[in-house]
């Protein structure tokens, strides 16, 4: 094997980060903690050491499988964990009276971080490295606002802050599903499984590394955090107060260091999507506009794109004979 095919398969295999690695730190923390008090009922402390090694294969085969089947099980609920972490769920229930006080609160201090970084970008000199690293918050952090800005520069401030999710991880994920459509007037989660058939392989490789490592941030974040409300029941139940504050300290502090670590890696992620958009959606509307799409080419691509979107969408849409233009049924379409 080459050193460029072996870079390939090793940059492949980190894919399984997310369920491989979350696997094995759940189970050796809950391991550790069943030992500690429930050693007496293990054999391997009262056998030489000979017969401990024969004990513990068996046993360190059973902790391997175990290990994959907890990473593969956490990594089936990944999808309504990164949600949460996005703020979704908070948005979604922010009419509830507890849920809203949450909301109310993360959110003003995401809103306040995007004022923050709107005035230091107006208060910077031109070209200077601060109006610069505003500008670059803003647009990871708060792409919504910019592509609202675009469309409409006399936006007031109650209507951006419409758009602003209550976390810095969800925010960043909104930038980068909101870039396509500021740019292309392309929906971005509609599309990205269009332009992923025609990624190269390597490119499909690279994407789904970044991304894997997002998910195995994403699990370990839940992963501290739960562990820590079970080793603060535990050790309480046994008297260890003391112990059970300090691991509940360290697993929280292991939980907010994975959420950065989770949000710097989607920052990454983002790169490397917004990149894939520039450079493939014009292969993708090369093969489209062979069909009944060609009409389609004479339209600005904004226009182009949501056209094409709104036939493969919905399910009742006809075809203007003068334009191409798709539209609604019972819209009416008059050509411009």
């Amino acid at each position: 094997m080459s050193e460029a095919e072996f870079s390939s398969e090793f940059e492949y295999s980190a894919a399984f980060l997310r369920i491989l690695i979350p696997g094995i730190i759940f189970t050796t923390l809950i391991s550790i903690l069943i030992l500690f008090y429930y050693s007496n009922y293990f054999p391997v402390s009262k056998v030489s050491i000979e017969e401990s090694v024969w004990t513990l294969l068996p046993v360190s085969i059973i902790f391997i499988v175990i290990s994959m089947f907890v990473g593969l099980f956490i990594n089936v609920l990944i999808t309504p964990l990164t949600r949460v972490l996005e703020g979704y769920y908070l948005e979604q229930n922010k009419k509830d009276e507890i849920i809203g006080i949450f909301w109310n609160m993360f959110h003003l201090r995401q809103w306040e971080q995007f004022v923050n970084y709107r005035d230091e970008y107006n208060s910077a000199e031109m070209n200077s490295i601060e109006r610069g690293t505003a500008y670059t918050n803003i647009y990871n952090f708060f792409s919504y606002c910019l592509s609202k800005m675009t469309s409409n520069p006399k936006i007031d401030d109650c209507e951006l802050k419409k758009g602003i999710l209550p976390t810095k991880f969800g925010n960043v994920f909104r930038s980068i599903e909101i870039y396509p459509e500021w740019k292309y007037g392309m929906n971005g989660i509609f599309y990205w499984t269009r332009i992923q058939m025609l990624m190269s392989e390597d490119n499909k490789k690279t994407v789904d590394k970044m991304y894997a490592f997002v998910d195995m941030f994403v699990e370990l974040t839940w992963i501290f955090l739960f562990t820590a409300v079970i080793y603060l029941i535990v050790l309480a139940k046994n008297g260890n107060y003391i112990y059970s504050v300090i691991f509940l300290i360290i697993f929280l502090i292991l939980s907010l260091l994975s959420y950065n670590l989770a949000v710097q890696s989607a920052l990454k992620f983002g790169l490397y999507v917004r990149s894939i958009f520039d450079l493939y959606r014009h292969e993708l509307w090369t093969i489209l506009k062979m069909g009944i799409f060609n009409k389609l080419k004479t339209l600005p691509e904004n226009e182009r794109w949501k056209d094409v979107f709104r036939y493969l969408w919905f399910y009742n849409v006809n075809q203007c004979k003068k334009c191409g233009k798709f539209y609604e049924i019972p819209i009416e379409h008059k050509c411009k």
